[in-house]
């Protein structure tokens, strides 16, 4: 098969993107003959219109079964609100050559970003029209949710580190922490340079600084931009240090990279994956927050919670003297070019995430005495109270006793259930909702009294500990206990 690969040729995330998928495909894909074109950005829209005839002299040279497309709204003729884009499609397909599309930003995401950028949408409506309209068979929509979707801003071929220098953590003087993105991700960062800010006594008293490095992107001028740079200004002392770039540098970036001991990552969006796999490539251990990109590897998490988050900080050493490099080296070397290829392969990846619902639950505060207990389940480093699914066939209570017993080896003689009490959403960390296909759970929340301590452990739950503000417990956890004891006292008045 005769494919023309076509992707930008300025250097961003999408162009990275597309050469570690070229790079696979000729590595693992002997049967496809690979013509590569990149597409360039023109001042006058005239001159699209050249290039895309050019593009179907080289589909006609070449005997192009199939063109495929890497497009974002941000380059392919954005100045002229994509129309050079349609006009390459339309001619495509008077010619009578397959096409595939590879999304980088959904509908959605793009009519955002317009807002913000207030940009006119109705401009776009040509190419808003095309990608509504277009079969979805010929659309591939790049989801960094799906595992393979990654591409580092530094193909390995571009630059090898020495994975044997090895950091003696409990050994190092001074720990550097490396935060990098786009200007407009720096909002992202926010809470964490907060908390940095906010606890300057115990970043110097452990000698941790703070290294960030931001692309400001001139040709992305905006208000909230401008709010962004002005917030990081704010962040900026002797163990925090800001520095924002006008436009793209690789060579900066690798110096970052280098300057840095600990790659940290805390984006929300999911859209963001490039920043954290540089930090895998380049040998670096990762903190972040409990994130999709946990799926590749076990990074050290904080879980968005700023009592973990100290904790960390304050044994930073010990914990960082953990952490599987090797894991880590291994996952490059088996899943690079190949995984990418192996889940490309020119197919059709849909967002597995849109069919995810609520579970419905049952949850219970389960107090011994005047306590309220929470519990720890193996492997996570966070206090929950008692919840779990309602099987089918089960009533709310019959399946709180049923969790009940189960998870604290108790009998039904060991505890009396309460009123319910306030019905609560429960959100799952998103590596969770990938392993449970759902997002969380409706958790009706009952009052339990125990007449003994739990039996520990079980298969479910590892301790128990009474409730304190000193306890390591799940944000959205924090909500429903407040939420439910200022419930329950009014029930008792």
């Amino acid at each position: 098969m005769n494919i023309l690969f076509i992707y930008p040729e300025k250097i961003a995330g999408i162009k990275v993107y597309s050469e570690n998928v070229i790079l696979a495909l000729e590595k693992y894909y002997k049967d496809i003959n690979l013509t590569k074109l990149e597409y360039k950005e023109f001042e006058q829209e005239r001159d699209y219109y050249i290039n895309n005839d050019f593009i179907l002299s080289v589909c006609n040279k070449n005997n192009i079964n199939l063109v495929h497309i890497e497009f974002d709204f941000g380059y392919f003729g954005y100045k002229f609100y994509n129309k050079p884009f349609i006009d390459l499609i339309t001619k495509l397909v008077k010619m009578n050559i397959s096409y595939t599309l590879s999304l980088h930003n959904d509908l959605s995401v793009f009519l955002d970003g317009m807002k913000i950028l207030n940009k006119d949408t109705d401009k776009f409506s040509e190419v808003l029209s095309f990608l509504k309209t277009i079969p979805i068979k010929k659309i591939i929509v790049h989801n960094p949710l799906f595992d393979g979707s990654f591409a580092p801003i530094l193909p390995l071929d571009n630059y090898k580190h020495e994975w044997n220098k090895r950091i003696d953590f409990p050994n190092k003087t001074k720990i550097v922490l490396g935060l990098s993105g786009f200007l407009h991700n720096a909002k992202n960062y926010h809470e964490f340079l907060s908390f940095a800010k906010n606890n300057k006594n115990l970043f110097i008293e452990q000698n941790i600084s703070i290294n960030a490095q931001f692309n400001e992107r001139k040709d992305r001028v905006s208000k909230d931009r401008i709010d962004y740079k002005l917030l990081l200004e704010k962040y900026t002392d002797e163990h925090i240090n800001i520095e924002i770039i006008d436009d793209y540098n690789l060579d900066k970036y690798r110096l970052f990279l280098n300057s840095i001991d600990v790659g940290v990552f805390t984006h929300s969006v999911v859209s963001q994956s490039s920043t954290v796999t540089d930090y895998i490539y380049f040998g670096k251990p990762v903190l972040a927050k409990d994130n999709y990109n946990n799926l590749y590897l076990d990074f050290l998490q904080f879980y968005n919670n700023e009592d973990y988050l100290y904790y960390f900080i304050k044994n930073i050493r010990s914990i960082l003297s953990k952490y599987d490099l090797d894991g880590q080296k291994l996952f490059c070397e088996t899943y690079n070019d190949r995984f990418v290829a192996r889940v490309y392969n020119l197919t059709f990846i849909k967002n597995i995430f849109s069919s995810f619902s609520f579970r419905l639950a049952v949850g219970a505060l389960c107090y011994y005495n005047t306590d309220l207990l929470l519990f720890k389940k193996p492997g996570v480093p966070f206090f929950d109270i008692l919840h779990g699914g309602i099987n089918k066939g089960e009533t709310n209570i019959v399946a709180l006793k049923r969790e009940i017993m189960e998870e604290l080896n108790i009998t039904e003689n060991d505890f009396v259930i309460g009123d319910e009490i306030c019905d609560f959403e429960y959100l799952k960390p998103l590596k969770t909702q990938l392993k449970v296909s759902n997002i969380g759970a409706k958790v009706k929340i009952f009052i339990v009294k125990l007449n003994k301590l739990p039996n520990l452990p079980t298969t479910e739950i590892e301790m128990y500990a009474k409730y304190s503000s000193n306890l390591i417990i799940y944000t959205n956890t924090k909500e429903l206990i407040t939420k439910c004891q200022i419930l329950k006292m009014h029930v008792n008045q």
